[in-house]
């Protein structure tokens, strides 16, 4: 006999849990979000709910949805401290920050957590100060004054060897989460999947049957090293020679700086018939680039193609658009909180978040 379809619906969120990919305190998809996903029926989602609630695993929050049980969490649901650089508003070129400190404010709302702020945040707005060592020191107290078990989130801008040095010490009866990047220590963190990002790009970087590739990655951005490394890696076990492969690891340094790289980018794609890919690890280098070559007389498209990471409005915004990796950046700040309801129950260290490729016009050169 045929299973019920809302009895593999209910399995399949149920499974999600299990293995946890649904976390204590994750949002489980609305009924609507059932309907459209699953072509099923109101009727169809509303017993889906019904045998979750049923299971006990589920909970119904009046006004805000379903969401995880967060049972046997009670002692890991402390008060939550946030070091993480101030909002600003969402814009066309900058907004990743903004959507992850969005996510974290809305998960210690749907879980009616007590989130507070670190007094020095404003140290940490865009562009970035230098990350002195009285800052560092004055954050480390504020830390060591923190009851015991309160959850702390980190931004990604402190380095490992900061925190191992400064934070770790105040620290052993708190949780700490670097949000935004993978980190070396044994920390929680929340992070892009950077290695099935770079999977991603070389498959489809391969598909455009570009003949040279040149990798940008961001300055002082450690998960940026680690896509780039990745992307390179690929590219060779995909047969590149070596000499196709360059990177340019000094884009956005200053305005001088790019003017050189466009120039020399310029004459390289000129003088040559083979087909050129750049491969960008942020949208905002990727934007910088696309203006610049346009004042050498390179338009991306038409005269070599672009593939990059991030998903920014202006991505799609400009003309020729941007093909990019969309990462769910708000996305990162739930996964932070969630890792601290789970963080007595989870062997997991590394929280990924969701991203989706948007193939526009820089992808294949026309």
């Amino acid at each position: 006999m045929k299973t019920p379809q809302y009895r593999q619906i209910t399995d399949e969120i149920l499974a999600q849990i299990e293995t946890g990919e649904l976390l204590p305190g994750a949002r489980v998809l609305s009924s609507r979000e059932i309907t459209e996903h699953y072509s099923v029926s109101q009727i169809t989602a509303l017993r889906v709910f019904k045998e979750l609630i049923a299971s006990g695993r589920v909970v119904r929050r009046n006004g805000l949805g379903y969401f995880v049980r967060e049972e046997g969490a009670v002692q890991g649901n402390g008060p939550i401290f946030c070091v993480f650089r101030p909002p600003m508003q969402i814009n066309a070129v900058e907004n990743y920050g903004s959507r992850i400190f969005n996510g974290i404010v809305n998960a210690c709302a749907s879980s009616r957590l007590s989130l507070s702020l670190s007094r020095h945040i404003l140290d940490l707005k865009y562009p970035a100060v230098s990350l002195s060592e009285e800052l560092l020191q004055s954050v480390a107290t504020e830390f060591s004054g923190l009851p015991v078990g309160t959850g702390i989130l980190l931004d990604m801008r402190f380095s490992d060897e900061m925190i191992a040095k400064y934070f770790l010490p105040v620290c052993a009866d708190k949780a700490l989460v670097v949000v935004g990047r993978q980190t070396g220590l044994p920390v929680l963190c929340t992070s892009v999947p950077m290695t099935a990002c770079a999977s991603d790009m070389v498959s489809l970087t391969l598909q455009s049957r570009a003949e040279e590739f040149i990798l940008f990655p961001l300055q002082a951005v450690f998960d940026s090293d680690i896509l780039c490394a990745e992307l390179k890696r690929g590219l060779l076990q995909s047969g590149v020679a070596p000499n196709r492969i360059t990177v340019i690891d000094d884009a956005l340094t200053s305005n001088a700086r790019d003017a050189e790289i466009a120039a020399e980018l310029a004459a390289r794609i000129k003088g040559r018939k083979s087909k050129v890919m750049l491969l960008v690890s942020g949208d905002h280098l990727a934007l910088s680039l696309q203006k610049a070559l346009r004042e050498q007389d390179i338009e991306l498209g038409r005269d070599a193609a672009l593939l990059s990471l991030g998903g920014f409005e202006g991505a799609s915004a400009v003309t020729p658009r941007i093909s990019t990796l969309a990462v769910n950046a708000e996305r990162l700040g739930e996964l932070a909180v969630q890792a601290l309801l789970s963080r007595h129950s989870s062997l997991k260290n590394n929280y990924t978040t969701e991203y989706k490729v948007v193939l526009n016009d820089t992808w294949i050169i026309s």
